[in-house]
């Protein structure tokens, strides 16, 4: 069953698929539920419970679960508090939200009525984080940012260079010009308070 949900997943967010496959687990693990880590399975019974709303903190909030019910059950339409949609849940259909970040819970249901919901605990997540994105990313970042450094640093020193030789090539001709004195008809002052101007 959770196979065929990974392919689902595949097709309608390929991104987040290829998020969850793309590292391997540590030595000696192994995914519990297709592309997922965790798996929970919630046993009905003839007196069913109608769940809260609630969020599922202890899963990423960066990665989206999969819940299925399966039994002979009417009602228990899933409620999606912040999207304000109420989504029924028939047999065997699939659900694929962000239940750590939406608050959800479910309307009454009459007869047996069985979940599964396939996640990611927060803590395999942070886990990935620390073991390759992080690390990679740091990498990538720092090299890139040190590519465009030194492509920077070598513009600059070519511009200095070229500054240079123009004002070496430039400055070698030149003469510099005398200035002649100003005599006293070239100087003015100002007169009276009207601030009128006069030759001296």
């Amino acid at each position: 069953m959770w196979e065929k949900a990974s392919e689902i997943f595949q097709g309608v967010l390929p991104g987040k698929w290829r998020r969850l496959t793309e590292y391997p687990y540590p030595k000696g693990m192994q995914r519990m539920a297709g592309v997922w880590s965790g798996c929970a399975l919630n046993i009905g019974s003839q007196s069913p419970v109608q769940t809260v709303v609630h969020r599922d903190v202890g899963e990423s909030p960066f990665e989206y679960s999969c819940l299925t019910a399966f039994g002979d059950f009417q009602g228990a339409d899933v409620e999606l508090w912040e999207a304000e949609v109420s989504i029924e849940l028939r047999p065997a259909d699939l659900l694929l939200f962000l239940d750590a970040c939406i608050h959800h819970s479910n309307t009454v249901v009459t007869g047996l009525r069985h979940s599964c919901v396939a996640f990611t605990p927060k803590n395999m997540y942070d886990w990935f984080v620390r073991e390759y994105s992080a690390s990679k990313e740091l990498e990538i970042s720092l090299r890139e940012r040190r590519k465009i450094f030194q492509k920077n640093r070598k513009k600059t020193t070519e511009s200095k260079k070229e500054k240079l030789e123009h004002v070496q090539q430039n400055g070698a001709g030149r003469t510099k010009k005398k200035r002649r004195p100003r005599g006293r008809t070239g100087k003015r002052r100002l007169d009276g308070e009207k601030g009128e101007s006069k030759t001296l």
